[in-house]
């Protein structure tokens, strides 16, 4: 082989290792902007879900809040039932009870 032909292919050795090198580093850069937008994204993914959680959450705790409401108005409503029937009936179990002790 001569002189020149060793020189061309040293010389096609080294522009392919130069390329490859600066291969290299823009596969790396990509790499680096690939896993920067991933976190970035991750973000605010996370970001909008807790956002999206809190409202749920406060949506929740109205309803609950609601319901709550609800129920004890129920309650008491049953109470005041249960109230006027034992007052309704408390004259016959007054009369009662002094009937028994009278008739003793």
């Amino acid at each position: 082989m001569s002189l020149d032909a060793i020189k061309q292919v040293t010389r096609a050795e080294n522009e392919q290792e130069q390329k490859r090198a600066a291969q290299a580093v823009v596969a790396r850069k990509m790499i680096s902007d690939t896993e920067q937008y991933g976190r970035e994204l991750l973000d605010r993914v996370y970001a909008e879900a807790k956002i999206q959680n809190a409202e749920l959450l406060a949506q929740a705790e109205s309803e609950a809040e609601r319901e709550s409401a609800d129920i004890l108005l129920k309650a008491d409503q049953d109470c005041q039932t249960l109230k006027t029937a034992a007052r309704a009936r408390m004259n016959d179990a007054q009369a009662l009870i002094v009937g028994r002790v009278v008739a003793q």
